[in-house]
């Protein structure tokens, strides 16, 4: 298991990104509003601070944005990115006019699914950086980070794939603390777009082996 504490944390150099998967529903059954808060080091190591799931509507998660902006930027955060469904149809009117009214410009990026299914995207994404021990979670959670798990241990017939969702899209605004030259800067962007176009023939191809994130 990769774990970690704060106190591990304390004099490693991180930018810090926040990514949200939005649920479109707060019915009983329905799915939740994943959030994943992420710190990444100059080695490109990925520290889950925070996980979240919860119910909200859109008004909850204009002030759930402007929230995780105000504790977390402080901290390092750099950027908080959203589904596009939930982006474009609400939160992006709504979220320009509280910028305007409170004076305060959170850095919110829309993230796309590129036309991905969205196993494909938590398999290819998720199950190296968990193999290679490039993912790190808490120690002693006292958030959501066990529902992650129960999540990813369950793929892909688990009932709820909010917060998998959020952390595989972490992908698409996480980066270094630095980066040492621009070849190596290259190297990492030419594997980022490999990656996406690799990841759907990946879960066709082990669509009936055990377990992807055993390595957790």
């Amino acid at each position: 298991e990769n774990r970690f504490t704060e106190e591990d944390l304390k004099n490693k150099k991180l930018a810090t990104y926040i990514t949200i998967d939005r649920a479109v529903s707060k019915k009983e059954l329905a799915d939740f509003t994943g959030v994943i808060v992420n710190s990444v080091d100059d080695k490109d190591n990925w520290y889950f601070r925070e996980v979240k799931r919860l119910k909200v509507n859109s008004t909850e998660l204009v002030e759930l944005v402007f929230n995780l902006w105000k504790e977390w930027l402080p901290k390092g955060l750099v950027c908080i990115g959203v589904e596009e469904k939930a982006f474009e149809d609400n939160l992006k009117p709504q979220l320009e006019r509280e910028m305007e009214i409170r004076q305060i410009w959170p850095e919110v990026k829309e993230l796309k699914d590129k036309g991905i299914r969205k196993e494909a995207r938590i398999e290819g994404r998720l199950v190296p950086r968990f193999e290679y021990k490039k993912i790190f979670l808490q120690k002693e959670p006292k958030d959501d980070t066990e529902y992650l798990i129960d999540e990813l241990l369950r793929f892909p017939l688990s009932p709820h794939d909010d917060l998998s969702d959020a952390a595989q899209y972490q992908q698409d605004i996480a980066e270094k603390i630095f980066v040492e030259d621009l070849s190596n800067k290259s190297q990492e962007l030419w594997e980022r777009r490999i990656g996406d176009a690799m990841v759907q023939k990946t879960i066709e191809n082990n669509e009936n082996e055990d377990n992807k994130f055993s390595a957790i």
